[in-house]
């Protein structure tokens, strides 16, 4: 809330949370994390969104599947724009 991020929520115990969880095992070094890991997918990040634009986004509901064929990964440096370090498609089985 009050903020200018939107997410769409998916399910907290899928394949999104098992990546997460793999990448975090990893070894891979990580600062601690400023929030508790949710599975989402980013709506709005930065952009400054007008009353419309807020009001027309809540307003959406997604009703088919999501495919999630990609994954982005970013460096944050607050208070600077993260910048996305690499991107990688995600293969299906």
């Amino acid at each position: 809330m009050q903020s200018n991020t939107f997410v769409l929520p998916v399910d907290p115990h899928g394949p999104i949370r098992a990546l997460h969880d793999r990448v975090a095992r990893s070894g891979l070094p990580f600062q601690p994390a400023k929030f508790t890991f949710t599975p989402h997918v980013t709506l709005n990040y930065f952009a400054t969104l007008t009353n419309d634009q807020v009001a027309h986004l809540l307003r959406e509901r997604v009703t088919e599947p999501l495919l999630v064929d990609h994954l982005q990964c970013s460096l944050a440096r607050e208070p600077e724009s993260p910048a996305v370090i690499c991107e990688l498609p995600l293969l299906s089985t």
